[in-house]
């Protein structure tokens, strides 16, 4: 297949000016050919899925949530025996949470989530300021049935192999089609 594209590449010009070097026409021919090209784009997806695969089976995932501060200002109605009265409320809040999560090897996790909630009442005769933590621990594990992050991480192991035995040989074949085209023109020359 590759053979008439290197010829007709070579011949282009006249025959006393061929001047095309063997790495030129194999990086010509890895350009060129649309079979090497895809193989190459499967072996670089096949090397990032093994990659995602093994942060997801090994490395801790931290999430952070902050919530923007929330500040109220209202005037409350209340109805009493003497009419009604506007009462002014303000109050100020603000959130924030973090969740460490860890992978463990036997295929579990463990969750640390963490938060922590103010509320100040500045109008209240006596400045109330209130304020929330928690910290919490999850394990996770999965005692029967099928563990995906280490599925996961297997089947991207053998995908990035597959690819790669298959990468390499479709190299050796652009290799061979280039040699024969390449010295075939050049003992043709003589």
């Amino acid at each position: 297949m590759m053979l008439p594209f290197i010829t007709a590449l070579l011949l282009a010009q006249t025959t006393d000016t061929i001047r095309i070097s063997y790495p030129a026409a194999m990086e010509a021919a890895r350009q060129s050919n649309p079979r090497f090209v895809r193989q190459q784009l499967q072996a670089r997806n096949a090397e990032l899925w093994m990659a995602s695969a093994r942060a997801a089976r090994y490395l801790p995932t931290v999430s952070l949530d902050v919530t923007s501060p929330e500040y109220v200002s209202a005037l409350t109605r209340v109805t009493t025996t003497e009419g009604d009265v506007y009462v002014p409320t303000k109050r100020r809040t603000l959130q924030s949470g973090m969740t460490v999560t860890q992978p463990l090897p036997t295929g579990g996790s463990l969750r640390v989530t963490g938060t922590v909630s103010s509320l100040s009442q500045p109008l209240l005769l006596d400045q109330r300021y209130t304020g929330r933590t928690f910290l919490g621990f999850r394990l996770d594990q999965t005692l029967f049935g099928v563990n995906y992050s280490i599925r996961s991480y297997r089947l991207s192991r053998e995908a990035y192999a597959r690819s790669q035995a298959e990468f390499a040989d479709q190299e050796r074949n652009l290799q061979r089609n280039v040699l024969g085209a390449y010295y075939g023109l050049v003992a043709s020359r003589k």
